[in-house]
């Protein structure tokens, strides 16, 4: 299990009742598992990364937006939707190398 907890990356192998921390990764603010050990993320200045096990990451682009990116959704490997702070929702079909804002809003 993975979390990214405000403080960056931490795993936990026991269900989910300890964390420890991922030194690589300690800017992530949202974190979602695309496959087995498969990881994807944001970093609090919008870089989408990603990671086979938690160790090496990998960008692969940006949020084209200017608000704090918060949360991150893998529909699939290749499709990733996130959120920033200003309220605009992205996706990407490329793995999060390219991005554009969607015509909805969370709240």
């Amino acid at each position: 299990m993975w979390a990214a907890a405000g403080k960056g990356l931490e795993r936990s192998t026991d269900g989910g009742r300890t964390f420890s921390s991922v030194p690589a990764a300690s800017d992530l603010v949202a974190v979602d598992a695309t496959g087995p050990g498969m990881l994807v993320a944001l970093v609090a200045v919008g870089r989408v990364l990603s990671s086979e096990g938690g160790r090496i990451w990998t960008e692969h682009g940006r949020l084209p937006g200017g608000g704090v990116p918060t949360v991150l959704t893998a529909v699939t490997a290749l499709r990733l939707l996130a959120a920033d702070s200003a309220d605009t929702i992205y996706q990407s079909i490329d793995a999060g190398r390219t991005g554009r804002p969607s015509t909805s809003r969370h709240r």
